[in-house]
């Protein structure tokens, strides 16, 4: 049940800070929510399909598997990896009053709970089991339920589920500070040398998708993090999220 806070625009979905790094994360941590936000109660997502344009640009969509991630983090930070499975994770960001296009995640909190009075907001947020505090200006900071860290898949294997590197490592503007953004369930702060060992993994982990023509590719959020390299030149990408048990 995590908001996605992403500009909804073309450049923000198709140039949005081309030569930067987007961090890998799990899609299906935040697109669950946002179906539920809209009351879609029933729906789980299970993947992301992208489909590039023609050539023109050269960009990487990097993957890394969540379970291979979950085995090696577990072995080298055994502490952190329990208290990952036994308290999960809390997330938080700032929403601005009004949409920010400078920022990846400038999103206001208007277009992200489909609200137009904060007591529609508030009501939206605490359907979601969000908490919440207005900032003077106007901005909304709002936190996550306790949201597991860990997701026990079908077949008795364990994946790392969550959006732990994207938001320690990425969640940054002039309303947003990375070491803020995380907790441990119980509202303790995350060892960020743990944390960086988590971010190497998945860097190494990783591999790397390039786009031909009419390609299109199909990330289970499930057992695959993603994310993408920065690039250069223009490109568009079309993603589809698939509901299903």
């Amino acid at each position: 049940m995590l908001l996605s806070v992403a500009m909804r625009t073309p450049r923000t979905r198709d140039e949005s800070h081309a030569t930067l790094d987007i961090f890998n994360t799990g899609d299906c941590v935040s697109a669950t929510a946002l179906a539920r936000s809209v009351d879609f109660e029933s729906w789980e997502w299970l993947g992301v399909v992208f489909a590039p344009s023609p050539p023109g640009w050269d960009a990487y969509r990097r993957l890394h598997h969540e379970m291979a991630l979950w085995d090696r983090f577990r072995a080298e930070c055994p502490g952190f990896a329990r208290n990952c499975e036994t308290k999960g994770l809390k997330y938080s960001n700032v929403m601005p009053s009004q949409s920010d296009p400078s920022s990846g995640m400038g999103r206001s909190w208007q277009s992200t709970l489909r609200a137009s009075t904060p007591q529609e907001a508030e009501e939206r947020l605490q359907r979601l089991g969000y908490a919440w505090t207005w900032l003077a200006d106007g901005c909304l900071r709002a936190t996550t339920p306790v949201l597991p860290a860990v997701r026990k898949l079908p077949d008795g294997r364990t994946s790392f589920f969550n959006q732990l590197i994207a938001a320690f490592q990425g969640w940054k503007d002039e309303r947003n500070e990375p070491s803020n953004a995380i907790t441990f369930g119980d509202g303790t702060p995350l060892d960020p040398d743990a944390v960086s060992v988590a971010a190497r993994l998945g860097e190494e982990l990783s591999f790397d998708v390039r786009w031909r023509r009419a390609d299109v590719v199909l990330v289970d959020n499930y057992v695959t993090m993603h994310g993408r390299r920065g690039f250069t030149g223009t490109r568009k990408v079309l993603a589809s999220l698939i509901g299903g048990e």
